[in-house]
């Protein structure tokens, strides 16, 4: 674009201060610089030329605002390294020192998540969006076999053990990858012999996780990298978002494209643990097919027959947000929590059922979907909150 003489000068002087004072405060204050003169002038060029002028500024400004941004900062409460990735209207922050725990993802400064009372509280389980591996939800008993060796882990649920090991572990950052319109942070954990990690899971891999922004979106995805081990990786991974309601439950509308619900266990049905057997949800009390508010709908549950082109789907109408959480073909799984009288609620996708490992070494191959990683190898999914707004 070809700049006017007469406006080049106060132009060049509005850009030599473009990196010296706040960019948005800078381009507003032009931009209202311009367009003022443009009501003192009758002359037509000028006219022309100072409209050339505050479309360039107008256009810079939306430019600017598309662009991606990578910030750390140190809580002083734990001394975590605390990370804000950004592209257009879209924040995530991530703790990696806490579970690498995206705890918060906003859209146009919408709070989605559930918020922990303290920095220290963001590691865990209950806040956020933490990461569940290498089993999601429950363990029965708190052990199962794989390939003759028995793992075991501390009961934290009763007699059974709940969501994995890496919820409150410290992450390493690998790296961090701006472009123009995508953020990225690279994170990574190291089962080795020696850690604490490789105590509680004894197998020798490691889990990459990265996280993603675009305007309207974040990405989560998980790589199991198996490609130096002498032995199989048996795994499940989930991530575990607490939704904030955004206006009324009543108002609140939950699509799950699933046709099968994962019967309990009637021996064991206040442990939430799965038999194995499916049910049909159509027209039943866990069809949520076509979309159902979640007013007066209480659920723990597991559906089973989720598919990449069919995505769970959250509906804020009174506040016409909506949430879609697309996930790649390994996750077949998906756990909704909808308990009364609380602020929020919980769609998970997993890519295998609760008590994954004990149905697979019972044979229920299928239903239970562990996933198998053979040395030198690898596997990866991801999920993606994709979020609009009317």
């Amino acid at each position: 674009m070809c700049i006017p003489y007469e406006c080049a000068g106060p132009l060049i002087f509005d850009i030599s201060v473009l990196f010296a004072w706040d960019f948005q405060w800078f381009v507003k204050f032009s931009i209202t610089h311009y367009l003022s003169q443009l009501k003192g002038t009758c002359n037509k060029m000028h006219r022309f030329h100072l409209i050339l002028v505050a479309a360039f500024l107008i256009n810079l400004q939306l430019l600017h605002g598309m662009e991606s941004k990578v910030t750390s900062t140190i809580d002083e409460s734990t001394g975590w390294t605390i990370y804000t990735i950004s592209n257009g209207k879209t924040e995530a922050r991530i703790a990696p020192e806490a579970g690498c725990n995206v705890f918060s993802i906003k859209h146009d400064g919408i709070e989605l998540l559930g918020q922990a009372p303290s920095m220290k509280e963001v590691a865990g389980f209950h806040h956020g969006n933490p990461i569940l591996y290498p089993s999601p939800n429950r363990v029965r008993d708190s052990q199962f076999t794989f390939e003759n060796r028995t793992h075991k882990f501390t009961p934290n649920d009763g007699k059974n053990f709940l969501h994995g090991i890496v919820h409150n572990a410290a992450w390493e950052v690998v790296d961090t990858i701006t472009e123009k319109d995508e953020v990225t942070l690279q994170c990574r954990l190291n089962f080795k012999p020696g850690s604490k990690l490789y105590d509680l899971f004894p197998l020798n891999h490691s889990l990459k996780y990265d996280v993603s922004v675009k305007d309207g979106s974040v990405t989560c995805r998980f790589t199991v990298d198996n490609s130096t081990g002498k032995e199989a990786i048996p795994f499940g991974f989930a991530l575990h978002p607490w939704f904030l309601y955004q206006g009324a439950r009543k108002q609140t509308y939950l699509t799950v494209p699933a046709g099968q619900h994962m019967e309990l266990d009637e021996t064991r049905l206040e442990e939430l643990l799965p038999s194995g057997k499916l049910t049909n949800v159509t027209g039943g009390r866990f069809d949520c097919q076509s979309g159902r508010s979640l007013d007066g709908w209480i659920v723990d549950d597991v559906w089973y027959g989720m598919t990449p082109d069919k995505p769970a789907r959250i509906e804020f109408r009174d506040k016409k947000i909506s949430v879609e959480l697309k996930a790649t073909e390994e996750f077949t799984h998906l756990v909704v929590y909808t308990p009364a009288d609380q602020p929020w609620f919980c769609v998970e996708n997993q890519t295998c059922s609760t008590d994954a490992h004990n149905l697979h070494s019972k044979g229920v191959a299928a239903p239970s979907h562990l996933l198998i990683v053979p040395p030198g190898k690898t596997k990866s999914g991801a999920v993606e909150f994709r979020i609009q707004t009317d």
